[in-house]
């Protein structure tokens, strides 16, 4: 995405030093400066969602015990150790990417009692949820496959819902320890297959070694870190003292309709009244929301609609810089900007939603999508010898949505890498900079 906050990575490494504990420094970064290009990924992150629900998790490291591989399966049965806080769900159910579609399905469900469920998984699925290996993972060409011809079903999600069959939890089968941590997902292959590779970056390594039988497949992705590098091996091998755990469903690509803000800096803002919603444009910033700033806060109602003077295409946002794939090509976003003004209508701050952690710098943004649009791929481009990854995974409802963006910058400052997703991050706070 070339269209975004960061235009070199000395910029980002600049905005993450100077964020305190308590404050942002008033840097005099302007509100075009967050519109500037540049920016990227981080490796490798769909998959530990599984660490916001493990807070009671047992931390004993214990064996990992690596068995006999390429055993395909049959049914699931689980025991959640938190059931106690789900007693809202009633049903539990399967879903599985339809590539037709390119929306979840459900593919087999069965009732919440005592604690868990059990599931009885179909013998074959329909060729609509099926795609070769290179069609799933784009990030992955460096792979060896024992059959090229081989297709996948792609991560299957287990979900919760209640008595108005609403998604109400996510079920995963997990593994925390001290030095690492395991998620077992489950995986349907049409044939016997092969996979193994390796990718490395900077700062993270993926290792690969299924032996995938036909029919379902458990495969488990254990990562661990040394001396600031990330090892994430995904394996058919066996991994023990794996459990079941619930968590609160976190809406992806829920569309919002205000924005609440408690700003921790807010007494550096005195003169402040209002705060606005604006778009920018080649002529000026325009308005299309506003409302009073009090008692160190705001909430902003977001319109409906937008006018489509001010949507552009994906295309226009993302660039499309390497394998960027755009469910929706028709579909048009508008990213806007919060900015703070005084009782002289004179525009004095902007405001983000952030967190800083070494060199690990997160924050929203927020766009409106006139239709519902998915964003995934990988994108690598170089600018000014430095070298930029972007790695996005959004999945965006008509209307308003928060997207995710998190970018860290190597030691060297010779690469920046950032990753676009729907998934909340948790420990965000608002802060306010004064406008240059």
């Amino acid at each position: 995405m070339k269209t975004v906050f960061f235009k070199t990575s000395e910029a980002v490494a600049s905005h993450c030093g100077t964020m305190e504990a308590d404050t942002i420094s008033k840097n005099g970064r302007s509100s075009k400066s967050q519109m500037s290009r540049g920016n990227v990924k981080k490796f490798i992150a769909t998959f530990f969602t599984a660490c916001i629900i493990l807070v009671g998790c047992d931390k004993d490291d214990g064996n990992i015990d690596r068995k006999n591989d390429g055993v395909a399966i049959t049914e699931i049965k689980a025991k959640i150790e938190n059931a106690s806080e789900f007693s809202m769900v009633k049903k539990v159910k399967l879903m599985m990417k339809n590539f037709s579609t390119d929306k979840e399905d459900v593919i087999v469900e069965a009732n919440f009692k005592d604690g868990g469920f059990t599931i009885k998984l179909p013998e074959t699925l329909n060729a609509k949820y099926l795609a070769t290996w290179s069609d799933i993972y784009l990030l992955l060409p460096e792979f060896t496959i024992s059959d090229m011809n081989a297709k996948f079903g792609e991560g299957l999600s287990i979900q919760g819902f209640n008595t108005d069959d609403e998604m109400v939890a996510d079920f995963f089968y997990v593994y925390l320890g001290e030095k690492n941590y395991t998620f077992a997902s489950y995986y349907y292959s049409d044939r016997d297959v092969e996979i193994s590779g390796k990718i490395e970056t900077y700062n993270s390594n993926l290792t690969c070694l299924l032996n995938l039988k036909k029919g379902w497949n458990m495969v488990y992705q254990t990562e661990s870190t040394e001396s600031g590098k990330s090892n994430v091996i995904m394996s058919t091998n066996a991994v023990s003292n794996l459990k079941w755990y619930g968590s609160v469903h976190e809406q992806q690509g829920s569309a919002i309709t205000e924005i609440t803000a408690k700003v921790e800096n807010a007494s550096d803002f005195n003169g402040l009244t209002n705060v606005k919603l604006t778009v920018e444009t080649p002529e000026k910033n325009e308005v299309i929301a506003t409302t009073d700033f009090r008692n160190g806060g705001f909430t902003l109602n977001l319109p409906e609609t937008v006018e489509v003077k001010y949507l552009i295409s994906v295309e226009e946002v993302w660039g499309f810089v390497g394998e960027i794939t755009v469910s929706n090509k028709n579909a048009k976003l508008c990213l806007v900007n919060i900015e703070g003004y005084n009782s002289q209508d004179e525009h004095i701050a902007v405001f983000y939603y952030v967190k800083e952690k070494g060199n690990t710098f997160s924050l929203v943004i927020y766009f409106y999508t006139d239709s519902d649009v998915n964003i995934s791929g990988t994108g690598k481009y170089t600018e000014d010898k430095i070298e930029y990854i972007d790695v996005c995974s959004l999945f965006l409802k008509k209307g308003w949505n928060s997207v995710y963006v998190t970018s860290t910058v190597a030691s060297s400052n010779k690469q920046v890498t950032t990753e676009y997703t729907s998934i909340p991050i948790e420990g965000l706070k608002w802060y306010g900079e004064f406008k240059n």
